[in-house]
Order: C-alpha cells, then structure tokens, then sequence
C-alpha cells in the first residue's frame, strides 16, 4: 500500500544532526547545504549526504548534474550529464539498493544509476525543462518496485 512521504532520507540525516525544524522550514529553499555545513562544523560532510544534498539542490533548480559513475559489470569509470528526477529503493537480485532515475543528455533517455556507484558529483550550469514529474525534494509517493 503507498504511503506519501516527504523526501524521508533527507528528513532521518536532518534529525540526525538536529536540523529537522531548518529542513521543514527549507525544504524548498536552496541550498540545504549550508545548514549541513554548518551543522558539521569542521568536519568532512560524508559523500553519500553530500550527493543526496547536490542533487536534490539541482532537481529543485532544475539544473543538471555531471556525474561519474562506476559500473558494475565492467567496472569502468564513465561521465553522465544527467537531469535528476527520482531516486527510490529498488528490490533486485543483488538486494536493495537506492536508485538515482535521471534524462542522460547525451543518449537521450531515462536511466537509472546505483547512488553506491556515483564516485563523484558536480552541479552545473545548464538548466533544463522537466521531461518528467521531479520527485527529488518534494512530496512523493513510496512505492514498492520489484525487478526480477
């Protein structure tokens, strides 16, 4: 059964730091990550937070992001401009992993990448009209996906 939720990875890493009440008043403020900053203080914002944090700055901007990506069944490096939509859980065979669905400029279709695979992330400058409803960020619903 779906249940709605409100972008909820972001809201458990702002109760971890203590930022909830910031999150609920920013959540569609940019950009979140100064408060993360600033709640870290000196020390080194984990990449995984830091991704889930520039990407949905850029979904909510409406900007694309250059990622690099490793892949699983080769193991090479590749380079993806990518404009973000969504980013679920996804039962596979490997087990659970969390999905990034973005528009790959280049190829021009949709396609999914294993946010554990993106080694790095950069926002950039070329903005971009929404091909599909933008999930990141926003009130979404969660639905069970299962890939067989």
């Amino acid at each position: 059964m779906p249940a709605t939720y409100q972008d909820n990875i972001f809201l458990q890493e702002m109760r971890k730091l203590g930022l909830s009440r910031a999150y609920s008043t920013t959540k569609n403020k940019l950009p979140l990550k100064k408060f993360v900053q600033q709640a870290y203080g000196r020390k080194k914002i984990p990449f995984s937070l830091e991704l889930r944090l520039t990407l949905r700055d850029a979904a909510l901007s409406k900007k694309a992001v250059e990622i690099t990506y490793r892949k699983i069944t080769t193991a090479e490096l590749k380079r993806y401009i990518i404009e973000p939509y969504s980013y679920r859980y996804l039962r596979l065979k490997v087990g659970i992993r969390k999905m990034l669905f973005g528009w790959d400029m280049k190829e021009k279709k949709i396609k999914s990448f294993s946010l554990s695979n993106i080694t790095e992330i950069k926002p950039t400058e070329k903005k971009f009209s929404p091909k599909f409803p933008i999930e990141i960020g926003r009130f979404i619903s969660q639905t069970k996906t299962v890939i067989r």
